[in-house]
C-alpha cells in the first residue's frame, strides 16, 4: 500500500466499522436483555465451559474451584499480603468440628465461577444472591453437601473475620457492631499469605485428606473449549 492511498484505506476501514456498529449494538442489547443461560458460559482453568445461570454438576471440577479460588484474594485485595479465598477455606475448615471440615472447605465453591465480591456490593445486588444460591445447589450438591451453610461453620466463618483482621490489615476495624455476639473467642490460625500455587495445592491435599478420595475423582466432565 503506498503513503498516498493510506488514508483513503484508513477512511475505508473506519466507514466499514461504523456500519457494523448498529448491528453489534443491538446484539449486546439483545444479550443483556434476556441470554440464553444455555448458551452464555465462562471458561475455566481446566479448559472447560461453566454455565454459571444454569450450571449443572458435571460442569463442576474440583481443580477448577482450587485453582481460581485460589487466584482470588478476600477483601478485595485489601490486606497486606496477598490471602487467598482457597488460604482462608483451608483454615476454616481446620478449626471447624471434623463432621463439617468438607463443607467449611467447599463453603466459597460458587465463588470459583462467581468471584468473592465485597460484602457491601453483595448485599446490594439481589441478582448476585440468586446466582450464588443457585450455584450453591450445584457445586455443593457435586460433594454430596447441602447448599446451605451449617450454623458451626457459618459461626467460625465469622470468628475468622476477627483473627483476619487483626493479622491481614494495617488499621483492624473489626468490632462488636460486625461480629455476632455470640463469638466470643477469636481462632488461632497462623495465616501465612501463601501464593496462589501453594493455596491450590494445599486446597487440594486438604480435600484428598477429609475425604481419603482423589481430587482427579472429580474433574469436570464439560465440553473443553478449544
Amino acid at each position: 500500500m503506498s503513503v498516498t492511498a493510506a488514508p483513503d484505506a484508513v477512511r475505508s476501514i473506519a466507514a466499514q466499522i461504523e456500519a457494523t456498529l448498529p448491528a453489534i449494538e443491538a446484539r449486546i442489547t439483545r444479550e443483556l436483555a434476556a441470554p440464553d443461560p444455555d448458551t452464555v458460559f465462562q471458561r475455566t482453568y481446566s479448559g472447560g465451559r461453566y454455565f454459571a445461570r444454569a450450571p449443572r454438576m458435571c460442569d463442576v471440577d474440583l481443580l477448577d474451584i482450587a485453582h481460581h479460588l485460589s487466584m482470588q484474594t478476600r477483601f478485595a485485595g485489601a490486606t497486606r499480603v496477598y490471602y487467598s479465598v482457597a488460604e482462608h477455606s483451608v483454615h476454616l475448615s481446620r478449626i471447624v468440628p471434623a463432621a463439617y471440615a468438607l463443607h467449611a472447605l467447599l463453603h466459597d465453591g460458587p465463588e470459583f465461577c462467581l468471584t468473592d465480591l465485597p460484602r457491601p456490593v453483595k448485599l446490594d445486588n439481589p441478582a448476585y444472591a440468586r446466582l450464588e444460591a443457585l450455584n450453591a445447589e450445584v457445586v455443593l450438591g457435586r460433594f454430596a453437601l447441602p447448599a446451605e451453610m451449617p450454623a458451626p461453620v457459618a459461626r467460625l466463618d465469622h470468628a475468622m473475620n476477627l483473627a483476619e483482621d487483626r493479622a491481614l490489615f494495617r488499621a483492624p476495624i473489626c468490632t462488636r457492631e460486625v461480629i455476632p455476639a455470640e463469638i466470643t473467642q477469636i481462632p488461632e490460625i497462623a495465616i501465612q499469605g501463601w501464593d496462589w500455587r501453594t493455596a491450590r495445592d494445599a486446597f487440594l491435599a486438604r480435600f484428598e485428606e477429609i475425604t481419603g478420595l482423589s481430587p482427579a475423582d472429580f474433574r469436570g466432565r464439560s465440553e473443553r473449549v478449544v
